[in-house]
């Protein structure tokens, strides 16, 4: 995809996959980016140790809002061990864009927040 701000990412953007906070979600974090003020809150709630559900919330360009549509999509039904596997570049791929460094930092927000809930919850 060359233009960065192509008919789909602007459907996605304005039809975003997954949005909303969960209630009783088992793992959740909210993360920043204080570089540019995007800001993403994930929501997962496990059964069998897979997930369920999952939602976010958040705030801030294009890029950042669509990463958070395309990887809670993608998560659904993964295991924790898959989940704690995923690569950046498989989270990458699944955007089929081509991302400098900056907006690769914003597209990889909600994959951020997604590690540091595995991280902080490793123990539990």
């Amino acid at each position: 995809m060359d233009n960065l701000y192509s008919e789909f990412l602007l459907d996605l953007y304005k039809n975003p996959l997954n949005r909303g906070a969960l209630t009783n979600a088992e793992l959740q974090y909210k993360i920043h980016n204080p570089l540019c003020g995007d800001e993403i809150e994930l929501f997962i709630k496990l059964n069998n140790n897979s997930v369920s559900e999952v939602g976010w919330e958040g705030a801030g360009c294009v890029i950042s809002q669509v990463g958070a549509s395309l990887l809670t999509d993608y998560i659904k039904g993964k295991t924790r061990s898959e989940l704690e596997k995923l690569s950046i570049d498989e989270i990458i791929k699944i955007s089929g864009l081509n991302l400098n460094p900056t907006r690769l930092r914003c597209y990889l927000l909600s994959f951020s927040a997604l590690q540091k809930i595995l991280h902080e919850t490793r123990y539990t």
